[in-house]
């Protein structure tokens, strides 16, 4: 094998491998977000204050845990997908 077509193919696989941490640190980014969100309809807020920050810090990984539950159970792939570039869009703003 020659060195060009090796370093292709490594080159194709780091693509490959930044590609899929990207997309886990969007559903990650995601989870986070839903969770947050689903906290403050809860609350009752729409921002955040100190009162809000101290009830969601004792509750964040029933949240987190709920919406982890949601995406991998209930979620379909295009309401994933729909977040994602929804997050996409956020993070282009």
């Amino acid at each position: 094998m020659h060195v060009a077509s090796v370093a292709g193919k490594l080159s194709s696989t780091v693509v490959v491998i930044r590609i899929i941490a990207l997309n886990g640190a969007r559903v990650i980014s995601l989870g986070k977000r839903m969770a947050g969100d689903n906290t403050r309809v809860d609350f009752g807020i729409t921002g955040w204050s100190p009162e809000f920050s101290a009830w969601y810090d004792e509750r964040r990984e029933q949240y987190l845990k709920e919406t982890r539950d949601y995406l991998n159970e209930d979620a379909t792939n295009d309401e994933i997908n729909e977040e994602i570039q929804n997050e996409l869009e956020a993070w282009n703003d």
